[in-house]
């Protein structure tokens, strides 16, 4: 679905009435109070403290919830920071109050324009490259039928058929061996695989041939490859459909391992797997195919092996790697409230890594947390290790203990939460969490404190 085609199908756009008034009550007819907060907020919006005018805002709602300025101004803040979730919610909230309101309409399709989901960048991406690369074809088992991966390949499906989209039987290790030998005499397979637990099957194929045959041809063969795999737990999935592989995966050289956490990310990232001439791992987590955020729709590339800061802060580093981002994004905030910043960088690809970046931000925080989707994340931890190593070298304010300085945290807000609450001071050394600690406070989450997760 095109940006235009959400606009239109939108009910809420679709049900808007045909004339708006643009002020359906003049400013005497709120609460006094409440008015009173909404032009501190503005007055903070123009001297540049965003802040501090989302602060008024949302003090001007509490006092009135039905004040749909203040919901509407909240919304078109958050729909600059790109925070399209909390974008929509106040854009809702202001419109429930105030059916009439034609400013709320209007921003609520610049946001229905503006975002796009997980899902729907990931089939854009590869109908764009299909449309450009005749090369590409994308096979695996499910992706021509209704619900297309997640949605992810349907729109491939109808765009260009069942000659370029097609599913295949249940054998993972003899199609994988297919799309080597496809990509070698000149196709660019797009293999998707609904678990990354049954790539288990296919490491022969993928790193003795898919990741090999460049060197072992001097340079003479190349394998344009791309493989998706989904990673994560969903309803009963038990052990052998919830596991995330990526570290094991990372360690294999000739092969590219991306993981990207946000749509923009997914739908550039793809772009340039399907335009490379070497095998690229894709791994993607179920639970961000529903999440929305700013995707540009004209074909566009980023650069494998380059991450981003997510976040500005000043205190800690959280390195969050796919959905953990969602995650740290949100312990980011009770940290705020806790007066301590966080700075999150995105890897976005784990093979290979932007380690620089990621030493440049421990460098200015002086505290490292690793945040991953799966237990135990060697490449990345191992990376680290080695940043903190440097710093230890360069600074006084990062000092190894036992092993590394660094947390390492799997799968919660909460364990972040808890692990930075503790670690005030400038120049005090990051402590690292065990796992005994965690399985300890979970199991008493509601007498233990935050401290008696970290360990000296």
């Amino acid at each position: 679905m095109t940006k235009k085609e959400r606009q239109e199908t939108s009910p809420i756009i679709s049900n808007a009435p045909q004339s708006y008034k643009f002020n359906a009550k003049r400013p005497g007819e709120f609460n006094p109070k409440a008015l009173q907060e909404f032009n501190q907020a503005n007055a903070k919006q123009q001297r540049g403290d965003v802040k501090g005018a989302i602060a008024h805002y949302q003090k001007a709602i509490r006092i009135a919830p039905d004040f749909y300025p203040a919901l509407n101004n909240l919304g078109i803040i958050f729909l600059r920071q790109h925070n399209f979730a909390d974008a929509r919610t106040y854009f809702e909230k202001s419109l429930s109050v105030n059916p009439d309101d034609g400013e709320a309409y209007i921003n609520f399709g610049h946001l229905l324009y503006e975002e796009g989901r997980y899902r729907e960048a990931i089939d854009e991406a590869t109908r764009q490259a299909m449309a450009k690369d005749e090369r590409i074809v994308v096979l695996g088992v499910g992706v021509d039928d209704a619900k297309g991966i997640f949605g992810t390949t349907r729109g491939a499906f109808e765009q260009f058929g069942s000659a370029r989209v097609f599913d295949t039987p249940l054998s993972e290790a003899a199609l994988t061996g297919i799309c080597v030998g496809a990509a070698m005499r000149g196709l660019h397979p797009v293999l998707v695989h609904a678990r990354n637990d049954f790539l288990l099957l296919t490491m022969d194929q993928i790193v003795n041939n898919a990741a090999k045959w460049r060197y072992m041809s001097g340079g003479k063969l190349h394998v344009p490859f791309t493989i998706r795999a989904i990673i994560g737990r969903g309803w009963g999935q038990a052990a052998q459909h919830s596991q995330s592989l990526q570290a094991m995966f990372a360690h294999v050289p000739g092969l590219q391992v991306i993981m990207p956490a946000t749509p923009g990310d997914a739908k550039g990232l793809l772009m340039t797997a399907y335009s490379t001439d070497s095998p690229v791992l894709c791994l993607e987590h179920r639970w961000l195919y529903e999440t929305s955020g700013p995707v540009p729709e004209e074909p566009y590339y980023l650069p494998i092996g380059t991450a981003t800061v997510v976040r500005d802060g000043s205190d800690v580093t959280i390195v969050a790697v796919s959905h953990m981002v969602v995650e740290a994004l949100q312990a980011a905030e009770i940290l705020a409230a806790a007066g301590i910043e966080a700075e999150i960088v995105d890897p976005r690809s784990l093979r290979p890594l932007d380690s620089d970046l990621i030493c440049r931000s421990v460098a200015k925080t002086g505290r490292l947390v690793i945040a991953d989707t799966m237990k135990v994340s060697k490449p990345i931890s191992g990376a680290f290790e080695s940043a903190a190593t440097w710093l230890s070298a360069a600074s006084s304010t990062v000092r190894r203990r036992n092993r590394s300085s660094l947390a390492l945290v799997f799968s919660s807000d909460w364990a972040m939460a808890c692990a930075m609450s503790s670690s005030s001071g400038k120049k005090r050394e990051v402590r690292s969490i065990t796992i005994g600690s965690l399985w300890s406070w979970w199991n008493s989450r509601h007498n233990s404190s935050a401290e008696s997760l970290v360990t000296p």
